[in-house]
């Protein structure tokens, strides 16, 4: 069929040929580069959102973390756990005693502040990341030496820790911690007082400061 036509039909037919090539182009290289700019959108929205939820999230952790240091302040904390490691000394009293008289003397205070806060639980270690008392029963006498965070609270630091998995608690929480320092002795951390937070109760207070 080529064959049959004139050379102006050849012509004409070769330069549509041409034409629809270079519109072909010039589409798959606006794809490209439309492509290449959405993408391009997408990854700068994302890296926005990132860094507005780490804000979000580091404000929001500097509350519970101011939080957690004022509660370590508290005098009747400082004098239990200094009574604690004072009998110690001369006795086997161990994580139920202090838990049933001193302990039990803030376990009202710290159900409060669980309820007042919304926090998941409250715990205090020993300055050996024993948990000495708790507002649930199952953390009891857990010993916490090993995170890292208690170790960092143990040195004097005030931080938290990443989403972690509690088996006794049977879900996921983020644990805010505050050292307690000695009344006398400034440098001393008699234990930590930790905030536990629930994973969900993060995402629920995310959700509603998008919203």
């Amino acid at each position: 069929m080529f064959k049959k036509l004139t050379l102006g039909q050849k012509l004409i037919l070769l330069f549509l040929v041409i034409g629809l090539l270079s519109m072909g182009i010039n589409a798959v290289v606006s794809f490209i580069f439309t492509s290449k700019s959405l993408t391009e959108e997408v990854e700068k929205s994302l890296v926005m959102f990132a860094d507005a939820t780490k804000s979000y999230l580091e404000s929001r952790f500097g509350a519970h973390i101011d939080n957690a240091r004022l509660f370590s302040q508290m005098w009747d904390l400082k004098m239990g756990l200094s009574a604690y490691y004072d009998v110690q000394k001369i006795s086997n009293w161990g994580v139920s005693d202090w838990e049933n008289t001193r302990g039990e003397s803030l376990l009202p205070f710290l159900q409060e502040v669980k309820q007042e806060f919304n926090y998941k639980e409250l715990v205090i270690t020993d300055n050996q990341g024993r948990v000495i008392c708790a507002t649930n029963k199952n953390l009891l006498a857990v010993d916490l030496k090993n995170r890292d965070y208690i170790q960092k609270a143990l040195a004097g630091k005030f931080t938290n820790s990443t989403v972690l998995y509690s088996p006794e608690l049977n879900g996921n929480v983020v644990t805010v911690v505050a050292p307690v320092f000695s009344q006398e002795a400034k440098t001393q951390v008699l234990g930590v007082v930790a905030v536990l937070i629930d994973e969900n109760q993060i995402l629920l207070t995310k959700l509603r400061f998008d919203t």
